[in-house]
């Protein structure tokens, strides 16, 4: 007797242990399951963004050493145009949407070096001019549109920061034709903000790098890698990183096209898609074209389960 209840005891813990080890793996498949909820601040640019703009601008002008600390200064500085993207209760920036007045701020070392670093991407004598006669021009500014996040922030994120940009741009026109009183000085600054003529976007994206055999490239002069890797690529795959600037290319009045430099000598990077060809696209139009844009942006891109958020000042 003893020894068939020490039997039936055993089987009893068996059973326990059993049940403890299903309870233990339920728990964890609701753990792998569990959604993470994170969400973000709009802000107004501050001073203590400073070093995390900078640093998701380091690859803007590609390789081209330049005036990052005073290009980063401007946009941290500029009062009631542009939005930090921010997690909440964190203070780095993960994106950020902003305008600057490429016309005058034309002095300013950065923008010196932007219009040289997009010359030297132009391959022809009329792109040569169009830019040109960007760079001359004074009766109305030309703005650069910055449009920068972090390569894992989400895409539906994007639509409100263009929101922002129009109704902080509405602002302005609005208390510009109401304040006819105004210092001279500060009514011009207002101007500046709003008379554009045209705006500027560099949108990146990349190819797919197809190998058409298994033996390793082999690079012998530059014309030969770019012959080599344009049989390696197929130009009707382009795809965008941030996917909603492919509007803005499809509504360009003029564009400019390069291949972003890779180091070692390799015309293709390794990326979360595999093999890539990276590049750029200037992209130009009639500042007109702004809101037609955002609001293609906001009709294609807006989630309607994702709630509107407000900008913190």
């Amino acid at each position: 007797n003893e020894d068939n209840e020490d039997n039936t005891d055993n089987e009893d813990n068996e059973d326990n242990e059993d049940k403890t080890n299903d309870e233990d793996e339920d728990e964890d498949e609701d753990e792998d399951n569990e959604e993470l909820v994170i969400t973000f601040d709009y802000l107004d640019p501050k001073e203590h963004h400073y070093h995390s703009v900078k640093e998701i601008l380091k690859q803007y002008l590609d390789t081209q050493i330049w005036n990052l600390n005073d290009f980063t200064d401007s946009i941290i500085t500029q009062e009631n145009v542009g939005t930090i993207l921010t997690i909440s209760d964190e203070k780095d920036a993960v994106g950020f949407l902003t305008l600057l007045n490429l016309t005058t701020n034309k002095n300013k070392t950065w923008v010196e070096q932007f219009w040289t670093f997009i010359k030297s991407k132009a391959t022809n004598p009329s792109q040569i001019n169009y830019i040109e006669k960007l760079m001359k021009q004074n009766d109305k500014s030309i703005g650069l549109i910055l449009n920068e996040r972090l390569i894992n922030v989400s895409s539906m994120l994007s639509p409100y920061l263009y929101q922002f940009l129009l109704e902080e741009i509405n602002d302005l026109i609005e208390n510009q034709n109401s304040q006819d009183k105004q210092d001279k000085q500060d009514k011009q600054d207002k101007q500046d903000i709003c008379n554009f003529s045209h705006y500027l976007i560099i949108v990146p994206s990349y190819l797919p790098f197809v190998r058409k055999n298994s033996a390793k490239l082999k690079l012998k002069s530059k014309q030969e890698d770019e012959n080599q890797t344009n049989s390696n690529i197929d130009p009707n795959k382009k795809t965008y990183y941030k996917i909603e600037e492919e509007l803005f290319v499809e509504n360009a009045d003029f564009s400019l096209n390069w291949r972003v430099p890779i180091r070692n000598n390799q015309p293709y990077r390794w990326s979360f898609v595999g093999e890539v060809i990276p590049s750029k696209t200037l992209v130009c139009f009639e500042a007109s074209k702004l809101r037609l844009i955002v609001n293609k942006i906001l009709e294609k891109y807006v989630d309607p389960s994702y709630p509107q958020p407000e900008k913190l000042k």
